[in-house]
């Protein structure tokens, strides 16, 4: 049973509505971004931070005009991109608080940033590396003060020197970076012939750029791997399939595929504990990544030095999802609430529904399993534009009220949260609601999308 706290409850200000939230998780603090639409695009003019602990709004900026207002990933800065009128960006400023503290045209390096520094890295030029076999890496590195750019060259990673014959149609290596406050990860993973088992290799650097330290993690789940969109690797467009399986063809068209190997499972890394978990989707056919159907899921946590702690393969039983559907439309999420791990996958476009499993941190031990089916309410580029909390999705059971996705994980689990919204369903307005997890409960937004909005926090 959780506490709860109304945070901020307020009508509408004209010009300044709320238009998107962010959760400071480590902070458990909540931005507050508001503005409006400037023709095709919403602007932001205003930033607010709320703390269950300060019920008075904190001002970190205002009258502003950003495309996005983004907290820094390795200190508590943040930064807003700023846009001339017509959606062009343009300089980007960086806050400590609420103060100003530097502005960065937009020709310097600004994927990540921090008090001192904003980092970026590519080739010399600053451009995307296709090849790191053929082209080197480097740290592009912004001094905020003097405004002089470091170049540093990075160590080529250790993966690069693996027979990419060994492996399963590998002809690419492909990479992604992954950030953290401390450090960042170049990735790749290699599928081993048999498709049953595969390595992902992670080089870590500092933001020094010194490798750091080179981990593997070799996995054997026993089952046939497949692909799914889990934010481990990319979806592009291609004539003849993806990189490493060109053997399919499509004629002359044109169609989206996924990119490379990296697209059979993501990783998550625990900020405290630097455990790290690695999850995905099997299916049924061997050799098969993207056409096999849906037979189970894996996750497998691995400490900090990259020792194996445990692992869990599920099988799932059940009609729909285990029938043929577009791997590219089928959507896997995990991330741990309230030390319990929370794994997803969803589907909106044809089937709907949302499955989950809710995972013992500690050994693997399934806690409970749940699918909620839902209908999809669309709405137009325009309404869109103009709805301030976006929520698409119903279900039976309530009649005046509009979800996110991320909601689903909380409505059969958490009786506080179900007793709020049963109550709040008994309001004559549609009203549509929001969520967002940290470490310390959950962050539960509602809006009518005319009049009001409110904020509420859970307890753990």
């Amino acid at each position: 049973m959780n506490a709860q706290t109304t945070i901020v409850e307020e009508k509408f200000e004209k010009g300044n509505k709320p238009i998107e939230f962010q959760v400071l998780e480590k902070q458990n603090k909540l931005l507050v971004k508001k503005g409006k639409s400037y023709g095709s695009i919403r602007g932001i003019n205003k930033v607010e931070i709320l703390s269950p602990e300060n019920p008075k709004q904190q001002l970190l900026v205002d009258n502003a005009r950003f495309l996005n207002f983004d907290s820094s990933t390795i200190d508590d800065t943040f930064n807003g991109t700023e846009f001339n009128g017509v959606g062009w960006q343009a300089d980007s400023k960086v806050y400590d608080g609420n103060k100003l503290i530097a502005t960065i045209d937009n020709k310097k390096p600004i994927l990540l940033f921090s008090k001192e520094f904003s980092y970026d890295v590519g080739n010399e030029k600053n451009e995307y590396v296709e090849s790191l076999e053929k082209s080197d890496l480097f740290l592009h590195k912004y001094n905020l003060k003097t405004r002089k750019i470091d170049l540093i060259k990075l160590a080529k990673p250790s993966f690069l020197n693996v027979n990419k014959s060994d492996y399963f149609k590998l002809k690419d290596i492909k990479y992604k970076f992954f950030f953290h406050k401390e450090s960042f990860d170049i990735t790749t993973k290699f599928i081993n012939k048999s498709t049953k088992s595969f390595i992902l290799y992670r080089s870590i650097y500092d933001y020094k750029g010194n490798n750091i330290q080179n981990l593997s993690y070799d996995v054997n789940i026993e089952k046939p791997l497949i692909f799914s969109n889990n934010g481990g690797g990319g979806i592009g467009s291609a004539a003849n399939g993806f990189s490493m399986a060109s053997n399919q063809t499509f004629g002359s068209s044109t169609v989206d595929v996924f990119a490379d190997q990296l697209s059979i499972n993501n990783y998550y890394i625990d900020k405290e504990t630097k455990d790290l978990y690695i999850y995905g989707l099997y299916g049924n056919k061997e050799d098969k990544l993207e056409s096999s159907n849906v037979a189970g899921y894996y996750v497998v946590k691995f400490d900090a030095n990259g020792n194996k702690i445990w692992q869990k393969v599920q099988e799932i039983s059940d009609k729909e999802i285990n029938g043929y559907s577009s791997k590219l439309r089928l959507n896997l999420d995990f991330e741990i609430v309230n030390n319990s791990i929370i794994f997803s996958l969803n589907k909106y476009a044809y089937d709907q529904y949302f499955f989950y499993s809710k995972i013992d941190i500690n050994n693997g031990d399934i806690l409970k399993t749940d699918k909620i089916s839902f209908e999809v309410d669309k709405m137009g580029i325009s309404e869109y534009r103009n709805t301030e909390i976006v929520a698409f999705f119903t279900l039976k059971e309530f009649k005046n009220l509009k979800f996110d996705m991320h909601t689903f994980c909380f409505l059969n689990d958490n009786k506080k949260i179900q007793s709020y919204l049963s109550d709040l369903d008994k309001s004559k307005k549609k009203i549509s609601i929001n969520s967002f997890t940290s470490d310390e409960g959950i962050w539960l937004i509602e809006s009518d999308n005319k009049d009001y909005y409110k904020v509420t926090f859970f307890n753990n």
